[in-house]
């Protein structure tokens, strides 16, 4: 009776430090993941163990058996979550990739980890402007570093010099798209009724071959016969781009007004309009 107890309270004493060691995992070191299948084994073994002390059933024999697979489960348990644990430790600890990130990003993540930028700043046709797309060194521990260079786009360049082809004849959805592809940015468009063009046909195209992407572009494009404009239901323009959104008013021969104001939104975007949407 006294060896039957002994070997119970063996097995609660054993059942605790697993369940106590895995709420420590859980609170303290936040891996339980890599040791919720050890401690569930664990579990059911422990079950057993206990199970086979109160129904006397091959009493010593399985009980050590059972406590002894315990303890080579415990121990490896143990070990692999430390080591995951210090694994996922030494990651958070290197230099996160920044690339594809906003300048601010990095900006407050060098000030909280007291790193030194050094910043350069290149156009890029593939980058947004204040978009990091460049930067060394990656993937070193922080305390192994003191400064971090990165490279800031600084959009587009306005000036390079790209070939333009005419477009005259073809729908203003086929210039739009070479329009976004070549960086345009000073292309104006003026709709006008017309008898012979479908609409959103271009007329007439000031400029194409080589040019810098700042030359002023003028396209008349056709609104097509003057019986078949109707109404339209206005969309929400909050957001778009001014080209897209005034692309939009002159397409559907909507009179408009543009005012500037202050916003924290990037430069040419919509943020309000007087008619709602519908």
């Amino acid at each position: 009776m006294k060896e039957k107890k002994y070997r119970l309270v063996i097995s609660i004493i054993v059942f605790g430090l697993i369940f106590g060691f895995s709420i420590y995992l859980c609170l303290i070191r936040h891996s339980i993941n890599n040791f919720k299948l050890i401690f569930i084994i664990l579990a059911i073994l422990n079950v057993m163990a206990m199970l086979s002390v109160v129904n006397e059933i091959k009493l010593k024999k399985n009980f050590n058996i059972l406590n002894s697979i315990m303890v080579v489960v415990f121990a490896f348990g143990v070990i692999y979550s430390i080591k995951t644990t210090n694994a996922q430790l030494n990651n958070n600890n290197l230099i996160p990739s920044f690339i594809g990130k906003n300048y601010s990003e990095v900006v407050k993540w060098a000030k909280d980890n007291k790193i030194e930028l050094i910043e350069n700043y290149e156009y890029s046709d593939s980058y947004d402007e204040f978009i990091v797309f460049a930067q060394d060194p990656i993937n070193v521990s922080v305390k192994d570093i003191s400064t971090l260079g990165i490279t800031i786009s600084s959009g587009f360049n306005t000036e390079k010099k790209v070939i333009l082809p005419s477009f005259v004849g073809q729908d203003i959805e086929e210039f739009t798209k070479e329009m976004d592809l070549l960086h345009l940015s000073n292309v104006k468009i003026d709709y006008q009724v017309n008898e012979f063009n479908n609409r959103n046909i271009i007329i007439s195209q000031s400029k194409s071959g080589e040019i810098r992407r700042s030359d002023e572009v003028k396209l008349v494009v056709s609104l097509g016969k003057k019986s078949e404009l109707a109404d339209v239901t206005m969309i929400d323009l909050v957001g778009k781009e001014l080209f897209d959104a005034t692309l939009f008013l002159e397409q559907n021969a909507l009179n408009y007004e543009i005012a500037y104001e202050f916003s924290s939104s990037p430069l040419n975007t919509v943020i309000k309009q007087s008619i709602s949407e519908g």
